[in-house]
C-alpha cells in the first residue's frame, strides 16, 4: 500500500536490528533495492520520496521507501513506546518472545490508521488495510500458548 505505515514489533530494538533486519535488507537487495536509493533507515527521506499519509515526525525507528510505504519499529523494552501510533499492517517478529496482555494493550490498538484511503471509506479497499503477521518460532512455554491458540481460531473462521 503506497503511503502506507507498517509497524514492525519485536521484543526489543536490538532483536530488530540485529536479527530481524539484517536478512530483511538482504532480501530487499537481492530484489533490486538499493539503500539510501530506493529507501532509507533511521533519517528522513529525500524530498523526492512520497511521504506516508500518516505524517512521522521522528525517523529514528523509521524505514522510508520512495513510494511512500514506511516501516515504523516497536519494541516492548521501552514500556509505552507502541502506543500512540496510527499504522495500516502489522508485523510482530518472534511473536512469542512477546508479552501478549502489552502487545494487545499498547501495539495492536495502533492497527486503525487511513480508512478513508485503504479501508471501508476508501472508493477501493484494499484487502490487507489493517492486516497482521505474526512470524516466531513454535511456542514452547504455556504463557505462549495463544499463538497456537490464535491459530487455531483464525483456521475455523470462514475466509
Amino acid at each position: 500500500m503506497p503511503r502506507s505505515v507498517t509497524a514492525i514489533t519485536g521484543q526489543t530494538f536490538g532483536q530488530l536490528l540485529t536479527r530481524t533486519l539484517p536478512s530483511t535488507f538482504k532480501f530487499l537487495e537481492s530484489l533490486g533495492y538499493e539503500k539510501d536509493k530506493d529507501y532509507v533507515i533511521g533519517r528522513k527521506p529525500p524530498k523526492t520520496f512520497l511521504l506516508p499519509y500518516e505524517r512521522i515526525l521522528k525517523h529514528e525507528n523509521f524505514i522510508s521507501f520512495k513510494n511512500g510505504n514506511g516501516y515504523l519499529l516497536l519494541s516492548q523494552d521501552r514500556s509505552g513506546s507502541g502506543r500512540g501510533p496510527n499504522v495500516d499492517r502489522e508485523i510482530v517478529d518472534e511473536a512469542l518472545t512477546l508479552d501478549k496482555e502489552q502487545y494487545d494493550q499498547e501495539v495492536s490498538p495502533t492497527n486503525r490508521g487511513n480508512e478513508e484511503h485503504f479501508g471501508f471509506k476508501s472508493p477501493n479497499p484494499v484487502k490487507q488495510h489493517h492486516g497482521f503477521r505474526y512470524v516466531s518460532s513454535m511456542p514452547f512455554m504455556q504463557e505462549q500458548k495463544w499463538l497456537l491458540d490464535f491459530g487455531n481460531t483464525m483456521k475455523k473462521k470462514p475466509a
